[in-house]
């Protein structure tokens, strides 16, 4: 494992640890979006830089997602959490197939923060990795469905 991004473009000097920084990018030949977070997470913000930038793209029910969060301390609160699942809620209808979302994250897996996720966000799967090689071999395969030792808690 590298601590170093492996995503082209996206150079670990460009984050502040000391304050909370997102960057929201689409990559639509792989039918993906990437937030890559660095800093003490801003729940709230982070949140809403998130659903701004799904609704400023065509289709993002046709999206998978990468969620990096290597870079990042503390949660994502309760209460943002159920925010963004909402706005997924209304708009997940007009996917063909479940979204599958990669979280990179240093962080142990919580399993009362698993069980959270998956009420939340019923028709999406969601696994962690270590390394951005990981996340998107699993985004790539054709099977929505994370093994007991990706699923993880966002």
């Amino acid at each position: 494992m590298t601590d170093s991004f492996s995503q082209p473009g996206f150079p670990q000097s460009q984050f502040s640890q000391a304050h909370f920084s997102q960057t929201c990018t689409q990559d639509v030949q792989s039918r993906r979006v990437h937030f890559i977070a660095a800093g003490p997470i801003d729940s709230a913000r982070m949140v809403d830089q998130q659903i701004a930038f799904l609704r400023s793209i065509e289709a993002p029910w046709l999206m998978d997602r990468i969620v990096d969060l290597r870079a990042c301390t503390g949660n994502v609160g309760y209460e943002d959490l159920v925010r963004l699942s909402l706005y997924w809620s209304s708009i997940e209808a007009k996917a063909p197939r479940p979204i599958k979302v990669a979280v990179i994250t240093t962080e142990a897996e919580q399993p009362g923060r698993r069980r959270t996720i998956n009420l939340l966000f019923q028709n999406q799967a969601f696994a962690c990795f270590a390394d951005w090689a990981d996340a998107v071999q699993w985004l790539e395969t054709a099977d929505a469905v994370a093994s007991p030792d990706q699923a993880c808690a966002a």
